[in-house]
C-alpha cells in the first residue's frame, strides 16, 4: 500500500471545498491532478471515495469515513516534519549538548565525545593522542 500525502490532501480538500474544482484551486493543482490523486487513493483503498456526478462531487460513505483518518495522518506527518526540523536545530537528546544518542550506529571514542573532530583510529595512525597534544 503506497499512500502519498497529496492523495490525502486532495480528499480532505474535496470534502472542505465541496468540489474537485474548489479543491484544485485551494491546493494550487489542476482539477485533473486532484482527480488523478483521488483515483489513485481509491485504487489503494479498493473502494470509491468520491462520486462524480454531472452536478458536482460528493463523498461516498467510505470517503466520509476516510476524511478524518486522512486528517490525522496529515497532522501526524506535519508533526514529524516539525520534530525533524527541531532535531536539526537543537540537541539530538535533551541534555546531550548536541551529541547523538548512544546506539545511533556511529562508532565513538572519548576523543569524539570531547569534540576533537578526529577519531581515535586517525589519531593513533598519526602516532599522537589527544593527551599528548
Amino acid at each position: 500500500m503506497h499512500v502519498e500525502m497529496r492523495m490525502l490532501r486532495a480528499l480532505v480538500m474535496v470534502e472542505a471545498q465541496g468540489s474537485i474544482g474548489g479543491a484544485a484551486q485551494a491546493l494550487a493543482f489542476s482539477p485533473a491532478a486532484v482527480s488523478a490523486h483521488l483515483h489513485a487513493l481509491e485504487k489503494v483503498c479498493g473502494t470509491r471515495l468520491v462520486e462524480r456526478t454531472g452536478s458536482g462531487t460528493r463523498l461516498t460513505s467510505a470517503g466520509r469515513r476516510a476524511v478524518p483518518i486522512a486528517r490525522l495522518i496529515l497532522v501526524a506527518a506535519q508533526e514529524l516534519e516539525r520534530l525533524e526540523a527541531s532535531a536539526r536545530s537543537g540537541p539530538a537528546v535533551p541534555g546531550s549538548q548536541g551529541r547523538r544518542p548512544a546506539g545511533d550506529g556511529r562508532r565513538r571514542s572519548r576523543h569524539d565525545a570531547a569534540g576533537s573532530g578526529r577519531s581515535a583510529a586517525t589519531t593513533r595512525k598519526r602516532g599522537t593522542s589527544q593527551e599528548e597534544s
